[in-house]
């Protein structure tokens, strides 16, 4: 399996969970996505295209019903 991570966050939540995963230094590829709006890639439709090239994800979002919303979809 792949250890690549795609971090779904929003400003300093979001840089924060990618400076973290940087200092564990056990992934081969960090990415952060920011949110627009509560609409992480497009419309939320295309996700199956991410979920395909990263093995791990991560919502870091400081609204607690859009972050809750986005993990319920990563499981």
């Amino acid at each position: 399996m792949n250890k690549k991570l795609l971090i779904f966050g929003e400003g300093r939540f979001g840089n924060m969970a990618r400076e973290i995963a940087e200092e564990m230094k056990c992934f081969e590829k960090i990415e952060l996505i920011e949110s627009k709006r509560g609409f992480i890639f497009g419309d939320g439709t295309d996700q199956e295209k991410w979920m395909r090239e990263y093995s791990y994800a991560f919502a870091a979002v400081d609204n607690s019903e859009l972050r809750l919303e986005w993990i319920n979809k990563l499981e």
